[in-house]
């Protein structure tokens, strides 16, 4: 789902794990005086202890716990936030939440690991932050990211068109590769 109109909470979508944070997103929503709505995955026994030892004690009222909501309700709140916040640490390979914000017209706010500065572009559809601290003042910032701005980049570089020409270029230099190499023509 696509909206232009905000409101006036950030969301938190990922595990109840130290890689993903959600006590990090809730200190910095906290900082930044906003509601911090975080959708997660907190069935594993790992997560359980993390959500009971670290998290928990933070939860107040300026934060949300929703628990693996349905589908049509998480797009709902992708769409409305006015920024996802993503504290991660740990070098993701990707992060598929930063492409759903982004398809929503949601800028993204996170620490600089793995995919995140790859998907990310500072100043244009979020913000990229070197620590923790900072992400606060970054939420502070997200209402300068134009939303038709996030859901272009989605549009340019992640849409099903752009992913298969990439798949196809990539094959037919593998094929161009292996002829090379074999002599091969046909």
């Amino acid at each position: 789902d696509f909206r232009r109109d905000k409101d006036d909470f950030v969301l938190f979508v990922g595990r109840c794990c130290p890689e993903k944070a959600p006590e990090l997103a809730v200190h910095a929503a906290r900082d930044a005086g906003r509601t911090l709505i975080a959708l997660t995955k907190c069935r594993e026994p790992d997560e359980k202890q993390h959500f009971e030892q670290v998290v928990e004690p933070l939860l107040g009222s300026d934060v949300e716990w929703l628990e693996e909501p349905p589908k049509e309700r998480k797009h709902d709140l992708f769409a409305r936030a006015r920024a996802l916040v993503m504290p991660i640490q740990w070098d993701e390979p990707f992060g598929m939440v930063m492409i759903e914000a982004l398809a929503s017209g949601t800028p993204v706010v996170a620490l600089r690991r793995g995919a995140v500065p790859e998907i990310v572009e500072d100043g244009v559809n979020g913000f990229i932050c070197d620590e923790p601290a900072e992400l606060s003042s970054a939420i502070e910032r997200a209402s300068e990211i134009h939303p038709d701005t996030c859901r272009q980049v989605v549009e340019n570089r992640f849409s099903l068109q752009t992913m298969a020409r990439g798949y196809e270029k990539v094959y037919l230099g593998a094929i161009e590769r292996s002829r090379a190499t074999t002599g091969r023509t046909e």
